[in-house]
């Protein structure tokens, strides 16, 4: 990233936005604030219009959500985009005497970061940290569906735990059946070939169970009457069918994403390390970036966070 001449800075609100274009931190272009709107983003590429587009440097602190627009719009117009990590910023704002803090100040302390730091910044960090965010995203539903299996399961051992204990409830069948009879109280009630209807209208996993030991099962139940548990429990599996279809959106766009930033040989290579599959290849590159940026394993190792370190103390180690 040697070939850039112009490095402009950019900190936005939900309003509006400035801007810092330098050549070097003595040698300040312009300094200017922008509407947040289409406006503002044509008025500003107006203002880089005299530059190559190849010569330009665009830069953000990695904050908030308002920079998304902007610098989607500036990618599709070929700009290089990037977001830096704070703590480049903030060993900028230390050198400074006075501790001005200003919309303008923060712009120009950016573009100050992104002349100093402008030999070690990843390649596309701007695509990078959008691809990061997909993939926590898919963490955060995968965590969130992981609670929510804990609960049905805590459920279900009062409301039917003959079930629980015998089958696996997360076939798609047997979560129907239990959307629609939460409880063995419920099905005692219910036709076996009702039952039997719901378990098999839905493709999926081959279900060990029939009917008719669903029914007997839910005859012969220790559970009792929990009318509020029942109702509790249709909620968290309409939940859980939500979240799941949502996981698989994620899943399918980070794929995609993939595909698109030319990742598919890199993902078949993690793959060939054992126990490494699609999932945790993409989350890998999310995370790391570029692998360049590492100049030794063992600083990759540190910034995963998976290093062991030494505690002493006395004669304690």
């Amino acid at each position: 990233m040697s070939n850039f001449k112009v490095f402009v800075g950019i900190d936005i609100s939900k309003e509006s936005f400035s801007a810092c274009a330098i050549h070097s931190p003595e040698e300040i272009i312009f300094e200017e604030k922008f509407p947040m709107d289409s406006h503002g983003f044509k008025a500003f590429i107006r203002k880089l219009s005299t530059f190559p587009k190849e010569s330009i440097l665009i830069g953000k602190e990695s904050s908030g959500c308002y920079y998304v627009n902007l610098f989607v719009y500036l990618s599709q117009k070929n700009f290089n985009c990037v977001v830096l990590n704070p703590l480049i910023v903030k060993g900028v704002q230390s050198m400074e005497i006075r501790k001005t803090k200003t919309d303008r100040s923060d712009a120009r302390r950016i573009a100050f970061a992104l002349y100093t730091a402008q030999h070690s910044l990843p390649q596309k960090s701007f695509l990078s940290h959008e691809f990061r965010e997909l993939a926590r995203e898919r963490e955060r539903l995968s965590q969130q569906i992981a609670r929510l299996k804990n609960d049905i399961e805590k459920a279900l051992v009062v409301l039917f735990p003959e079930l629980e204990r015998r089958v696996n409830i997360y076939t798609e069948g047997i979560l129907r059946l239990l959307e629609k009879y939460p409880s063995a109280w419920a099905l005692k009630t219910a036709k076996t070939s009702d039952i039997e209807q719901i378990l098999y209208s839905k493709r999926g996993r081959a279900l060990s169970v029939t009917a008719q030991q669903i029914k007997q099962w839910a005859q012969d139940s220790i559970a009792q009457f929990f009318p509020i548990r029942e109702i509790l429990l249709q909620s968290k599996i309409k939940e859980l069918f939500f979240l799941e279809e949502q996981l698989e959106v994620i899943t399918e766009q980070l794929k995609r994403s993939c595909e698109e930033a030319a990742l598919c040989q890199d993902i078949e290579l993690l793959k060939s390390i054992k126990g490494i599959g699609d999932t945790t290849a993409m989350h890998f590159i999310a995370e790391i970036e570029n692998i360049n940026r590492f100049s030794s394993p063992k600083k990759l190792i540190a910034y995963c966070g998976v290093d062991p370190t030494v505690y002493e103390s006395g004669k304690f180690k």
